[in-house]
């Protein structure tokens, strides 16, 4: 998926007001989830992500990949530090993270989504959900 594509599709999904807000919100959500995997699993989330969206898999993350680079936190608190990141109310951030987690869905492979939730805790499965079924992006 194109990033103009992915970012169409989250604005839509979460029913933004603007193409920034998706792209805060994408940004946030993707740098939460780099914190939680191993630098391998960010690398190849990344390659089949938009150049665009890479980066933030990467902000604040040691280069390693070892526990040591990763951080264990729960779902709710992922869900807080995304609120924070994209300065949304903490009552709307579950279904707008679900956009940027549904669009995802779209935009990687199935193999590469089990991989990233094979990382993390039981509780984090209920993110990888989609909202609708597979449709392509177009026209978003």
């Amino acid at each position: 998926m194109k990033y103009s594509d992915f970012i169409g599709y989250v604005r839509s999904s979460a029913q933004l007001n603007s193409s920034e807000e998706a792209v805060s919100l994408a940004r946030a959500t993707l740098e939460t989830l780099g914190e939680l995997l191993y630098r391998t699993e960010r690398e190849k989330l990344g390659a089949q992500l938009p150049g665009e969206l890479k980066s933030p898999l990467y902000s604040g993350r040691p280069r390693g990949n070892s526990a040591w680079n990763i951080e264990d936190f729960t779902v709710e608190e992922f869900y807080t530090r995304v609120s924070k990141r994209a300065d949304i109310p903490r009552r709307s951030v579950v279904n707008r993270v679900s956009a940027v987690m549904d669009a995802l869905t779209h935009s990687v492979s199935q193999g590469e989504l089990e991989d990233i939730f094979k990382e993390l805790p039981q509780e984090y499965r209920r993110l990888g959900k989609p909202l609708s079924p597979p449709a392509s992006a177009e026209g978003y």
